[in-house]
């Protein structure tokens, strides 16, 4: 009998969440956004968005049980964005001191002391700058996934990828350089690590069972390569949102100028990125503002691409492809070898822009069987978590396959190389040439 996971992961401006068996089938699923975006009191409004998105599938998990399925009885899986922080009091949600977070996209002005590599002890403090009561009330300090879990259980950890990510999260002696109490942190638990089952509370606002048990998911960009499968050398994915992440897999460390290198989730391997923080945010702004307001983003990139004319939009949509192809070959000259790119994320469901950055870049783009890999992934970690897969990288290889794949052009791609390379000669304005058709 098929078993389903109820998996959530919390982005910059919305929550997603969907039904996914333990084959890969994707039974139901919703996103709710965000009322607003940028909040400090960010966690209230992901709690109150796992509430919609729950009610909207237990009436899928309903029918799921009608047919004899297991609907949602096997669990609820839980990722999401960092390094965003949250400080919560002892008491949350009693409490009138609401949780203040500070997401990851805010920059963290306050560096830290010593020669800690972490990512999150500048938030700490930053976080303590901005909000002093709530950093001195707070009882603990969650990510995003890590909030949820806790109000659904009661339980506080903290999910670390793999052993190897302690240094960019925290040490000991890099906490005592800079003076946080070891004791707001909770203890570091593995993706797949059973929290517990839902408090009566939480069961009461979700309309579901006391007993459906919570799993621990992973950060979003790492639940985003298990739903790719870029979890061997060679492959590589384009996590492409609000923000936009590229991501390849890789055998050993990489330095390079605007490349981070950090562990894989898998042991012996490493994953090499290139951050391009806006490129979502920059369309979807853009579209608000114009005549295309009203239309879907799919609908404006066909418009935008079959316009004969010279436009504002063509030369966003192509600066920012351009980006993209400045990250991939940012990429490979740090050494990265890979031969396509596996799409994930919102930017992934546009078909139209899809085939765009494949003529720009020259090379495949393959879209799997979700375009919400860090779903995919919640489902991967939450059935090895069960002992459905003896490990993330057997459920991967079961759950995630190529639906459809975007060629490049040969013709488009070279008419844009040469776009490209002018692009490039204008330096730092970053604005594209002017395209002559």
């Amino acid at each position: 009998m098929e078993q389903h996971l109820l998996c959530v992961d919390i982005g910059t401006s919305s929550l997603k969440a969907a039904l996914i068996g333990d084959e890969g089938s994707i039974f139901a699923s919703c996103r709710i956004g965000f009322p607003r975006q940028g909040s400090t009191d960010a966690a209230v409004y992901w709690f109150e968005a796992f509430c919609d998105a729950a009610h909207r599938l237990s009436a899928a998990g309903t029918e799921l049980a009608g047919t004899g399925a297991a609907g949602l009885a096997a669990g609820i899986v839980i990722s999401g964005n960092g390094p965003t922080v949250t400080a919560v009091s002892e008491r949350e949600p009693e409490s009138n001191l609401c949780p203040y977070t500070l997401l990851w996209n805010v920059p963290a002005e306050v560096p830290s002391q010593g020669s800690s590599t972490s990512l999150f002890i500048p938030r700490f403090n930053l976080l303590s700058k901005l909000a002093p009561e709530q950093w001195n009330a707070a009882r603990y300090i969650l990510s995003g996934p890590e909030y949820l879990i806790w109000r659904l259980t009661g339980t506080a950890v903290t999910i670390l990828p793999e052993e190897r990510f302690r240094p960019a999260y925290w040490t000991d002696a890099a906490l005592a350089e800079n003076g946080i109490d070891r004791d707001r942190l909770p203890p570091f638990v593995p993706p797949g690590f059973r929290a517990g089952h839902l408090t009566a509370e939480a069961a009461e606002a979700l309309g579901l069972p006391q007993k459906v048990p919570v799993y621990c998911g992973a950060p979003d960009w790492i639940a985003a390569l298990i739903g790719t499968d870029t979890l061997s050398p060679g492959r590589a994915c384009d996590r492409a949102g609000t923000s936009e992440g590229l991501n390849v897999c890789v055998p050993a460390p990489l330095t390079a100028q605007d490349i981070r290198t950090l562990p894989s989730i898998i042991p012996g391997l490493f994953n090499a990125g290139y951050l391009l923080p806006s490129t979502g945010k920059r369309f979807s702004d853009y579209r608000r503002s114009s005549r295309f307001r009203d239309i879907s983003p799919e609908e404006s990139m066909k418009l935008i691409r079959t316009s004969q004319e010279e436009s504002e939009e063509r030369r966003l949509v192509n600066g920012i492809a351009f980006e993209v192809r400045q990250g991939t070959e940012a990429l490979r000259k740090a050494g990265a070898d890979f031969a396509a790119l596996r799409l994930s994320g919102g930017q992934a469901r546009n078909a139209p822009w899809n085939q765009l950055k494949a003529d720009v870049l020259g090379i495949p783009l393959e879209l799997t069987g979700s375009p919400d890999g860090e779903l995919i992934g919640d489902a991967v970690i939450g059935f090895t978590g069960m002992g459905r897969f003896g490990s993330i990288a057997e459920g991967a290889g079961k759950l995630v396959s190529v639906s459809q794949v975007f060629h490049p052009d040969a013709k488009a791609h070279a008419r844009y190389s040469g776009l490209y390379q002018q692009w490039l000669e204008a330096g730092e304005t970053g604005i594209p040439p002017r395209e002559n058709r």
